[in-house]
């Protein structure tokens, strides 16, 4: 894709601001007793949270023919002009006012007991337990055509809204409980061998809105007019198997094989035409999927041969498939082959210094990291691709503490993008960079 760098466009200054509120409070209670010989390490407790958030927005821009119209938005001569980078000058003003609101409250309470149970020194049980309550509002009003939306309109274009406005909210309400349980066992010193399963639960918040088509976990199209939840909460379950072993400071190795399943997941399916072909129309295609599992193993090895260097590799292997989709008329989905994490990922780490002569204390360090592929929606539209970076580092020390470093990141100029927040935004990598630095140490 041709990118023209020459020359800017200014469409719109996007306007938003947020006001957070914060209220948060834990109650807990930790102790330890003994049943015979069988000591418990107990910890139970209560905790609350809530967030009161009030967002103002302005995105509608004025249109090419309208510009001057300051009904909108975003507005003025200045819009839609075209700026050289070279030798900019002002093609006109623009302005932007916040023109609604997004009033909402969230609330969250959590109730937790776990207790650590050393059967002896070679066993050690863990048992844990967690009920949670969630709610979310988001206060509505009346637009200019008598229809219940989930906003507030504010005044002179300012960060400010009338609480005469709100007719009431929209609320969404979720609750769950959760477990965690493991065993360690110790059969020498030097090894440790480990089970766990764990439970989790994600509420839900989603309110529906015009721009989007929503399908439930049959694929069919979910009417947003006629329903108080949208969607279920997510959750799942996952469990465990591992090992460590050390020996002496020369070697450690660990590695883990886990199973994570997934249910009740909401996914955006991409952006895609929903309408008819003499009037199309765009939007987002969101969905409930019925479940999603995970399965793969990791490894990490530590080699220390001297005591002035050591090496450190890992390596994670991560499938994924979607299971039980519903086919649906908006897209068809290759449930063997969606890449929402990456398949592979790797990293190998080596330092070494100097232990005597002229260059005594002299370090030198090389990194090696790569991550596979990753795609950020089932209709594939978009995706990252996999990288591979090299970063390599220098220090010496000189008298009196002062220490001078020189590292050299991305060292083979590799061009890669890192996920951004929102599922459609892309950071670009950083390209080659140095940095330079001086310490200092009292000691």
């Amino acid at each position: 894709m041709y990118i023209n760098l020459d020359s800017v466009q200014l469409t719109s200054p996007l306007r938003f601001s947020h006001i957070a509120k914060m209220l948060n409070n834990q109650l807990e209670l930790s102790g330890n007793f003994y049943t015979g010989n069988i000591k418990h390490n107990f910890m139970g407790g209560y905790s609350f949270s809530q967030m009161f958030r009030d967002s103002y927005t302005g995105y509608t821009k004025a249109p090419t023919n309208d510009r001057l119209n300051p009904k909108y938005d975003v507005y003025g001569p200045g819009l839609y002009s075209v700026v050289a980078v070279n030798n900019p000058y002002s093609m006109g003003y623009m302005s932007s006012k916040f023109s609604k609101a997004i009033v909402t409250k969230d609330y969250s309470h959590g109730i937790y007991f776990q207790n650590l149970i050393e059967l002896n020194d070679k066993f050690k049980v863990l048992l844990a337990g967690r009920y949670d309550f969630y709610k979310y509002m988001r206060a509505n009003s009346i637009d200019n055509q008598g229809k219940e939306i989930n906003t507030l309109p504010t005044y002179d274009g300012k960060r400010e809204y009338h609480r005469g406005d709100q007719i009431g909210y929209s609320t969404v309400t979720n609750a769950s409980f959760t477990y965690r349980a493991g065993i360690v066992y110790l059969p020498i010193p030097d090894l440790s061998i480990y089970a766990s399963a764990a439970s989790y639960y994600r509420p839900d918040r989603t309110f529906a809105s015009a721009n989007n088509v929503y399908l439930n976990k049959k694929g069919k199209e979910i009417d947003i007019n006629n329903i108080k939840n949208l969607f279920d909460p997510e959750n799942g379950y996952q469990f465990e198997v591992g090992t460590r072993y050390s020996h002496k400071d020369i070697f450690q190795a660990s590695a883990s094989i886990f199973y994570i399943r997934k249910n009740d997941v909401v996914r955006n399916f991409g952006k895609l035409n929903v309408g008819t072909d003499s009037e199309p129309v765009s939007k987002n295609v969101i969905g409930q999927i019925s479940g999603e599992e995970a399965k793969g193993f990791d490894i990490e090895l530590t080699l220390t041969p001297t005591s002035y260097s050591s090496i450190n590799f890992g390596y994670s292997y991560t499938d994924t498939k979607t299971k039980e989709i519903e086919p649906n008329p908006f897209i068809k989905v290759d449930t063997q082959n969606i890449t929402l994490v990456p398949h592979n990922t790797f990293y190998a780490y080596g330092s070494i210094f100097v232990p005597k002569g002229i260059f005594q204390g002299l370090a030198y360090n090389l990194s090696v990291s790569f991550m596979d592929k990753v795609y950020t929606n089932y209709a594939k539209t978009m995706s990252y691709s996999s990288y591979c970076l090299t970063d390599m580092g220098v220090s010496y020390p000189f008298r009196n503490g002062v220490r001078l470093s020189l590292n050299v990141n991305n060292i083979f100029d590799k061009k890669y993008s890192n996920q951004a927040i929102y599922g459609t935004q892309r950071v670009p990598g950083m390209p080659r960079n140095y940095m330079v630095s001086l310490s200092y140490s009292l000691k």
